[in-house]
Formats: C-alpha cells, sequence, structure tokens
C-alpha cells in the first residue's frame, strides 16, 4: 500500500485491509498512508475506513488536512464530517 506507485494498487491493498480495519496495525498503516498520500480519493477512502472504527488517533491528521490552505474543498468536506463522526462516539 505504502510501497507502490500505482493507484490501482494501493486501492486494491486498501480495500483487502479494510476488513481488517479494527485491528490496531492495520490503523497504523492506515494512518501512516494518509500521512503521505498525495491523492484526494485515497485519502478520502482512508479516512471513511478510520472515521468507522472512531480512532481518535485520526484526529491530528484531519486537523492538518483542514489546516491545509491547498485542500481540495471535497477532501476538506470529507475531513470535517469524519471529524464530527469521530468525536461524537
Amino acid at each position: 500500500m505504502n510501497n507502490d506507485k500505482s493507484e490501482n494498487v494501493q486501492i486494491a491493498a486498501i480495500d483487502a485491509l479494510e476488513n481488517f480495519a479494527h485491528e490496531k496495525i492495520v490503523q497504523q498503516a492506515f494512518l501512516k498512508n494518509l500521512e503521505s498520500q498525495k491523492e484526494d480519493f485515497i485519502q478520502i477512502k482512508l479516512i471513511r475506513i478510520l472515521a468507522q472504527t472512531k480512532n481518535k488517533n485520526t484526529l491530528p491528521f484531519l486537523d492538518k488536512i483542514l489546516t491545509n490552505k491547498k485542500t481540495s474543498k471535497y477532501l476538506r468536506t470529507e475531513a470535517t464530517q469524519s471529524k464530527k463522526t469521530i468525536i461524537n462516539l
């Protein structure tokens, strides 16, 4: 997921790991990928999965996305919604 430059391979890896998103090691891998990911659609996929797990460790990553002036409207919207989901346990 983190080592392949092909976006299709990255999405396939995320899809394969999504069934194990409740596992701490998978969440850590998703957070690591989210931190370095440049593609909005992959970031959105990761954010949605992490929000479903309600992992509070995601919040600093979402804040970073929200404070970045270069963040797209769609990514900003997803980060905002996911932050609300995580906070409202």
